[in-house]
Formats: structure tokens, sequence, C-alpha cells
């Protein structure tokens, strides 16, 4: 595999590649402009959900606040709120009996090593009303709202950050009321009353509030344009690119999508490089598009 972050594009001319697939995906999470997001303890969901899969420790404290109304959202929430239930069931192992279930105390004593954070209190802060959120619009997502609620999962829907209160650490969150989520022609356009404003405490806020790729490996040489969005432009029809011989598809494309819809974007760009490559015209096989 080619790893575009360690070396440019044009090694990859240089070798003899005559086509290339960006397929890099969206691994940061975007931005957030209000005041204290620069405070310990206020951490995005992407980086969060990494660090808890793959076993480091990230203690968020006992009360956590999640922005976001989406899968990414949700996930977080249930993370950290399952790290701390955890947390408090490792305390437990040390007095267990010596003829206690020894698959138990196993369990109890990994999750006191390998987890020191974790939250008791998780609330789920979204723009949307519960009718509007992204997360409820496909049954997988109803199914995960459920769960989420079952486990203890608190909701503030209808509100958004107006800013982060804390000295260095992040103790609190102050939410706006949102008026309206979506303009007259449905575009995504978030309106606040600054006049109504509520308070939560927290320890630590988990940012869910989308994903962004990283394309700082591609150069102004490379001659790969992007979108206004931060995507890479491509061809719906052929996911050709600007630039002769390298195409892009997924997400970092069209931004996040399911997993069915990145394989027919695969699908689809090898039909065209093939074409590219070859010069000639292939049979045009049915690809399902979601």
């Amino acid at each position: 595999p080619f790893d575009p972050a360690e070396r440019p594009m044009d090694d990859l001319r240089r070798e003899g590649f005559e086509a290339v697939f960006l397929s890099v995906g969206v691994q940061k999470g975007r931005d957030i402009q209000v005041p204290g997001v620069e405070l310990d303890g206020v951490v995005k969901a992407v980086d969060y959900l990494l660090n808890a899969n793959r076993g480091f420790r990230m203690d968020l404290g006992r009360r956590v606040v999640v922005i976001g109304g989406g899968f990414v959202a949700f996930d977080a929430a249930r993370t950290a709120l399952r790290l701390g239930r955890e947390e408090e069931a490792s305390s437990l192992a040390a007095a267990l009996p010596e003829e206690a279930d020894a698959r138990m105390k196993e369990a109890l004593d990994s999750a006191r090593e390998a987890l020191r954070g974790g939250a008791t209190e998780v609330t789920i802060v979204s723009l949307e009303a519960f009718d509007e959120m992204p997360v409820l619009r496909t049954t997988q997502g109803h199914e995960e709202f459920e769960e989420a609620k079952k486990e203890g999962v608190r909701f503030q829907p209808r509100r958004g950050p107006r800013r982060f209160l804390g000295e260095g650490r992040l103790r609190a969150v102050e939410l706006r009321k949102v008026t309206s989520v979506f303009d007259a022609s449905g575009r995504f356009a978030p309106q606040y009353d600054d006049e109504d404003v509520v308070g939560i405490e927290a320890d630590a806020c988990v940012l869910a509030i989308g994903q962004r790729p990283d394309l700082e490996f591609l150069r102004p040489e490379d001659g790969v344009k992007l979108s206004s969005a931060g995507t890479i432009q491509v061809d719906r029809e052929t996911l050709g690119t600007s630039a002769p011989g390298i195409y892009a598809g997924g997400d970092v494309a069209f931004g996040p999508r399911n997993l069915i819809e990145a394989v027919a974007n695969g699908k689809r760009a090898a039909r065209s490089i093939h074409e590219f490559l070859s010069r000639e015209a292939v049979r045009r096989e049915a690809v399902i598009e979601v």
C-alpha cells in the first residue's frame, strides 16, 4: 500500500503508475467555532473512539456531554457510558471471594487494568429535534436510539453549544435554543435564540459534528481540485478528478457515507481506470447505487 502522507503523488508517476484511485476516507473531526473550544476536556469524537477502540485510556471524568445527532454521536455516548460502568465494576474485583467465577474475575481485572476513565452521566446534545436527527432516519438508527435510552443516555434536543466554560479545564457547557435547523430550501442553516440559554456541568465534551478528509498530502502541482466542503471534486459518472489518471471515491469524494456506497464507488472507478489505461470502452454492467 502507498501512504500518501509519507510520499508525494509524483513518486507514483515516477515509478510508472499511470492511474491512481484515492480512497483515504475522512479521518479528521470537524472544528467548531465556539468560545472555549480550546479547553482541556473538549475532544473530537473520532479521536476519542479511536483511542477507546485501540485500548488507550482517555479519562473523560464522570459527566460527559456529546454534541451531535448522528451515528458517531451515539457511538461516542454509549462508549463513554459503558466504559464508566466497567470502571465502577472493576473496583469490585478485589472484593470477590476466591471461589468467585474465574471468568468474571478475569473480566473485571482486565477492565481495571485497561480502563481508568469513563462516564456515569452522558448527555447527547443535538441541534435537531428527535424527528430530525440523522440517526433516526434508518432502522439501524432507531435501534441505536432505543439502546442508548435503555443504557441511560440523556438527551437535550434542539440545543446547540453557545460556549464552553472553565479555566484551563472544561467545567460546563452553555447551550442555546435552536429555533430552526434548515432554511426554506432544506439546506443546513441553524438559527438560535440567544435569550434561551441553559447550562450543563461537564467534565468533558465530545464533538461529533461531522468528519472531513485529511488532504494535506495533495500539492498544487498535483492538479486535484477540492469542493467547497473540502472533499475531492469528481465526475460522478467516472469518478475522475481534475487531474488526468487520478480518481477518487467513497467518503473523500462524497463525505461520510455507508459501506455499500464505497464498494459501488470502487467498482465504478475500476471500470473507469480500465477504460483509461486500455483506451477502449468496456461493457457496462449495472452498478447498484444507494
